[in-house]
């Protein structure tokens, strides 16, 4: 039997993995995880050399041996701890309910913890691609090509003018005979104008003969005309003005209301201390210890029986495989796991 439970181990977790919260789903995947325990046990125990091999027949027949003497003889013969011990026979109380007609009353995270504790005796069921909870992957965007950088053509720069000493003449324009017709000046009588950047230094050309024998015309005073205001910047400046003496002004208050004695301040009455809300009440379901600290390693301090009523104080850490929470049972204060605890 080298494959004792695999079968009913692989069933069950498919049903765990399609259960979400349902309660029948939830307690059919708990009645294959058990059975494909029970199987293995049972097989481990037939391999067990320690035990007499008359017995192995026995410990095979379903009706012979149950499990509270299977789990005796884990514990003799394969080491079995005692807590794991009061898990399965946890799980074999809500198996029992279940197969008498009951629903599940657990929740999910407890049945996954036992799927998770029930394959560390199948070292061959870490090879099987099923998974207990899938969780939800991100989508991740799909990759967008590159994109293409746009190549713009490389504008030329302008050309730097040098400046020279040398004066720039504009260049005469050849008579135009049709103009001259028209009654218009013909661009031959363009003269030549010296350009506007020319330095001051650079003394122009001598002008001709005919120039010189013309008369000088008289020049007239270039007198600046008078400067006219624009009424749109004394508009303007008038506003600024106004705006600045109601500045002032409103300054000029503030600084007078802080000097005057502020009148006192009210202090309102304090708001109502809030009301403590009674903690929640909760039920063993099967004999649990009650702990000093939220771990596996912690002293316990009583052992709470079945069905003891409990008060929840908060909810705790998890750690070592458990959900922890601080309970109240009597007088005793401690940590106990909540995979234990059920509303009433």
């Amino acid at each position: 039997m080298p494959s004792a439970g695999v079968d009913k181990l692989k069933l069950g977790v498919e049903r765990l993995a399609k259960a979400n919260n349902d309660p029948d789903l939830l307690g059919a995947a708990l009645t294959s995880i058990h059975g494909a325990l029970e199987d293995r046990f049972r097989h481990l125990l037939a391999l067990t050399p320690e035990i007499p091999a008359s017995d192995h027949a026995r410990i095979l027949d379903v009706a012979r041996v149950q499990w509270g003497e299977l789990i005796d003889l884990m514990r003799l013969h394969r080491n079995l701890g005692a807590e794991d011990a009061t898990l399965i026979r946890t799980m074999n109380r809500e198996r029992q309910d279940i197969a008498h007609g009951g629903r599940f009353r657990g929740k999910r995270v407890a049945v996954e913890r036992y799927a998770t504790f029930v394959q560390g005796f199948f070292p061959e069921f870490e090879q099987e691609t099923i998974v207990v909870s899938t969780p939800r992957q991100e989508r991740l965007p799909a990759a967008t090509p590159e994109k293409q950088r746009r190549t713009q053509p490389v504008r030329p720069k302008p050309a730097t003018s040098t400046r020279t000493n040398s004066p720039t003449i504009a260049p005469s324009i050849a008579p135009n005979p049709v103009a001259t017709s028209a009654g218009k000046p013909a661009p031959s009588q363009i003269t030549a104008k010296p350009a506007a950047n020319v330095p001051r230094s650079v003394t122009s050309p001598a002008p001709p003969a005919a120039a010189r024998t013309a008369p000088r015309k008289t020049r007239t005073s270039n007198t600046s005309a008078p400067v006219r205001l624009n009424p749109g910047l004394m508009l303007t400046i008038g506003l600024i003005l106004i705006i600045a003496c109601a500045a002032i002004s409103t300054f000029l208050q503030t600084q007078n209301q802080a000097m005057l004695p502020s009148a006192p301040t009210i202090v309102p009455p304090a708001p109502p201390l809030p009301t403590m809300i009674a903690p929640q009440q909760r039920i063993t379901i099967e004999e649990l210890n009650l702990r000093e600290e939220p771990s596996t390693m912690g002293r316990v301090l009583v052992v709470m029986p079945i069905n003891a009523n409990v008060a929840l104080l908060e909810d705790g850490p998890q750690r070592d495989g458990h959900r922890w929470a601080r309970v109240r049972y009597g007088d005793a204060e401690g940590w106990a796991d909540t995979a234990f605890l059920r509303e009433p």
